[in-house]
């Protein structure tokens, strides 16, 4: 698989909504002309990472472990970044 198959971090995209009392995480992914789009609500990152893995899985879909890898990376960095502007105290 070359370099280009895989998913490079500039080819995930996070975005956040909050509406009311939820705030709900949404993650799309764009790899060899298929785009993904997955959300989640706060708290439930492990789930969607589950699933992400059981996609992985599945010979039939392009995404595999390295991507999967990637996406956790990335997602990571996002609730890393998150939680430095909450308890940023500047």
């Amino acid at each position: 698989m070359s370099n280009s198959d895989k998913i490079q971090p500039d080819n995930i995209k996070a975005f956040h909504f909050e509406s009311f009392s939820e705030c709900i995480y949404r993650f799309e992914v764009s790899k060899n002309g298929h785009r993904f789009l997955f959300s989640c609500q706060a708290g439930q990152e492990k789930e969607l990472l589950h699933q992400l893995t059981v996609l992985a899985s599945d010979t039939d879909c392009v995404l595999d472990w390295f991507d999967v890898a990637v996406f956790s990376h990335q997602m990571g960095k996002r609730l890393a970044h998150q939680l430095e502007e909450l308890f940023d105290c500047e």
